[in-house]
């Protein structure tokens, strides 16, 4: 705690920290003055025009403190960066969607749903990556043609790279996931360690 900071406040590091990030000035915009003798103007008999300079410097400065408290207001809600990544063994959970695949209607209520999760394993610090994957691909070969992907085994719709201490940690994370309730298929592979 610095000496300027009253002990009675009793702010937490994190929110000294808050504090720290806010700007310590900001300058009033160019033309503020104006723009607020011009709105408030033709108010009544007693208009802001015919108010002293002093009183018309005093109201723009307060609209300008206004505007930067909503600004350090608005700056102090961002979120917070995402933990670091754990320690631990990569997995890939390939999502595959085969004919039992019955997700909720509208399309919306799955992307809310999948998107919940996987902010928590962001917050848990085990989520690396989350993607959705486009309907149509390739398949591709020795031959170096290209065919449509077969559905056999049920179309990868998107994919999950965590991070977790075990195998058995992997999957428990993995039977987690919404895909699972709605029918789908998850392939859980460890990522191997290379080098």
């Amino acid at each position: 705690m610095n000496d300027a900071e009253p002990s009675h406040l009793g702010l937490t590091d994190a929110e000294r920290a808050a504090f720290a990030d806010l700007p310590r000035s900001a300058a009033i915009p160019d033309g503020l003055e104006e723009r607020v003798v011009r709105a408030l103007d033709g108010a009544g008999e007693r208009s802001i025009a015919t108010r002293p300079p002093a009183f018309r410097r005093a109201l723009a400065l307060a609209a300008a403190a206004i505007l930067i408290l909503a600004l350090g207001f608005a700056l102090g809600r961002r979120p917070a960066a995402a933990p670091a990544l754990r320690a631990g063994d990569r997995y890939l959970l390939l999502l595959r969607e085969t004919a039992a695949f019955n997700p909720p209607e509208p399309r919306s209520a799955l992307v809310g749903e999948y998107g919940a999760w996987a902010r928590g394993l962001a917050r848990q610090g085990v989520l690396e990556l989350g993607e959705e994957l486009a309907d149509d691909g390739s398949l591709l070969d020795t031959t170096a043609t290209d065919a449509p992907v077969p559905t056999a085994a049920g179309v990868v719709a998107g994919l999950f790279i965590v991070h977790a201490d075990s195998y058995a940690d992997a999957l428990a994370l993995a039977r987690t996931c919404p895909h699972l309730r709605h029918g789908g298929q998850i392939e859980l592979r460890r990522i191997q360690q290379t080098g």
